[in-house]
């Protein structure tokens, strides 16, 4: 604790060398178990501190959701849809930790980043798997544009256990985009145990596929 309290060990935390910040991380997981408020409010008061880097930030951050202290979440909120790989690994996995805490913050940056930000808003909603972050992927996929994002919305939507979910699914059979089409159908076929007889061409020409949906439906509706 006293070498977390003196600063010698959150700046390396930061650290390019990857076994020295390992052993950083570990260090500041200990003190965390032995005297959780007053490592916490070191690691909080990193985020505030203008002369550290990101790298440390979002580390002390991904720390703090580790016990669900809430003053993590502006600064992992900060970095989602940041390109390094490493640091959206910890961004991501920290506001999983956060649980339902973190499900509006995701919502809103799925309504207003930029294509970065909501593919990885789209990928973190699908693990907080919240009936609210499903209703969310829902809503987005009428107004999203980008193809890549639309394909994890669906799948998103089919990852839903809840029965509307399958409407949901029926009427992403009638997307114009193909790439929407297909998982929704693979999807419905297992979720509804739909018989093979039924068929449906999600590459197939718009007036085969109505005809197709239709009876789908009608064979729903009939269960």
């Amino acid at each position: 604790m006293r070498e977390i309290r003196e600063s010698t060990i959150v700046p390396r935390l930061g650290s390019y060398d990857e076994d020295e910040q390992r052993w950083a991380s570990a260090k500041v997981r200990e003190a965390l178990d032995r005297a959780p408020a007053g490592t916490a409010e070191i690691l909080a008061a990193t985020l505030d501190d203008p002369v550290a880097e990101d790298r440390t930030k979002v580390l002390c951050a991904y720390l703090l959701s580790t016990v669900q202290d809430p003053r993590g979440i502006p600064t992992l909120l900060e970095h989602v849809g940041t390109t390094n790989e490493a640091a959206s690994d910890l961004v991501l996995s920290g506001l999983i930790n956060y649980g339902s805490d973190a499900v509006p913050h995701a919502i809103h940056i799925l309504e207003t980043g930029d294509d970065v930000a909501r593919s990885a808003a789209a990928s973190l909603l699908i693990d907080l798997r919240s009936p609210a972050g499903y209703d969310a992927l829902w809503r987005r996929l009428e107004h999203e544009r980008n193809a890549e994002i639309r394909f994890l919305l669906v799948c998103g939507i089919a990852d839903d256990d809840r029965p509307l979910a399958i409407d949901r699914l029926l009427s992403a059979l009638d997307d114009t985009d193909e790439l929407v089409r297909e998982p929704a159908w693979n999807a419905l076929r297992v979720r509804a145990d739909v018989p093979e007889a039924l068929v449906f061409e999600p590459a197939g020409d718009a007036s085969v596929r109505r005809v197709q949906v239709a009876k789908i439906d009608a064979w729903l509706h009939r269960r």
